[in-house]
């Protein structure tokens, strides 16, 4: 049965950087029955609202991440103690991309404003048009 509170506590919590699975098993529901509630709902506007405030969940979500990102980044990488003197540890910087490459790769895949793929927007009169030129014929 649709329980409204649990979906908005879901959406809030999806904004402040969980999951949506993560921000289902929070407030006891099985993600299935959240995605249930969207896409099954009868009365078409609620169903729309729904729709809506799950999207803008989403893009919070994302804008989440991006921030996780950029914090991550401005973290100074570890220094070591080597016989030429302080240096960075090549390891905290391995270990700072590990951590944020997945990200990156998530956001281009799932964000529009993230992706690096550029959209291209066709519009076709659906008219063909072919011109021969027969002025200068093989031999």
């Amino acid at each position: 049965m649709f329980d409204r509170k649990k979906f908005d506590a879901v959406c809030i919590d999806m904004s402040n950087g969980l999951s949506n699975r993560q921000a289902c098993i929070k407030n006891d529901i099985l993600p299935s029955t959240f995605r249930e509630w969207m896409n099954h709902c009868k009365d078409e506007t609620l169903k729309q609202i729904l729709l809506e405030q799950y999207a803008r969940a989403r893009e919070d979500l994302y804008e989440y991440l991006e921030d996780q990102i950029l914090e991550r980044a401005k973290e100074r990488p570890e220094r070591i103690q080597t016989q030429d003197g302080d240096r960075i540890d090549p390891a905290s910087v391995s270990d700072k991309t590990a951590s944020i490459a997945p990200i990156q790769w998530l956001l281009g895949k799932v964000s529009k404003r993230h992706s690096d793929r550029q959209a291209i927007q066709l519009e076709h009169s659906g008219k063909v048009s072919v011109a021969v030129d027969f002025s200068e014929r093989p031999e």
